[in-house]
């Protein structure tokens, strides 16, 4: 999995971490980052300037290129992120299943305020993928929104946040970061 022990955040708004590789030319999406800035939520700075926000019904199901995407996406999720993923049929969708409601509205909430558009059904998290993102742009940013809100919600903050979260839907911990 991709964060085994806690990693350094920043609230300096960050350069888009370079691509690596594995030895057969993949991306390796669980070697790509040693650090995040702050969550949007937080007072950050949100990942995308503009909302990166697709119709589904204008999606062509059909093209190569989207078969291509779908898969890419899913692989990266797969190897970044501890939950189901899966595909949904009838929508050009990827479903994230959290094992809370409450969890996965955090997750949603978190990743709509980083600019890349997601949307929930309990427990389970819709990002549409099209055929017409390209890799460096557009499915890095579909990819690092779920990392970034991942390595938070693991890393960085507490147990009687997350308990919070879950039994009640209150988010406490999270603050702007004090200015310099």
């Amino acid at each position: 999995m991709l964060f085994s022990k806690k990693r350094s955040v920043t609230n300096t708004p960050m350069g888009s971490a370079p691509f690596v590789y594995d030895e057969n030319g993949n991306v390796a999406w669980d070697k790509m980052w040693s650090t995040f800035c702050y969550l949007a939520r937080e007072g950050g700075p949100p990942h995308r300037g503009d909302m990166l926000k697709t119709d589904p019904n204008l999606v062509n199901t059909k093209d190569p290129k989207f078969k291509k995407n779908i898969y890419e996406v899913m692989r990266a999720y797969k190897m970044l992120l501890p939950y189901k993923i899966g595909y949904a049929v009838s929508t050009p969708e990827i479903i994230v299943h959290l094992p809370f409601t409450k969890m996965a509205k955090w997750f949603e909430e978190t990743i709509l305020m980083e600019n890349v558009f997601v949307r929930r059904e309990k427990n389970k998290i819709f990002v549409v993928v099209s055929e017409k993102y390209e890799l460096e742009k557009e499915i890095k940013n579909l990819v690092t929104v779920f990392a970034k809100a991942f390595h938070y919600w693991d890393l960085h903050m507490n147990v009687l946040n997350k308990l919070s979260i879950l039994l009640f839907g209150i988010d406490w911990q999270f603050r702007k970061p004090k200015e310099n």
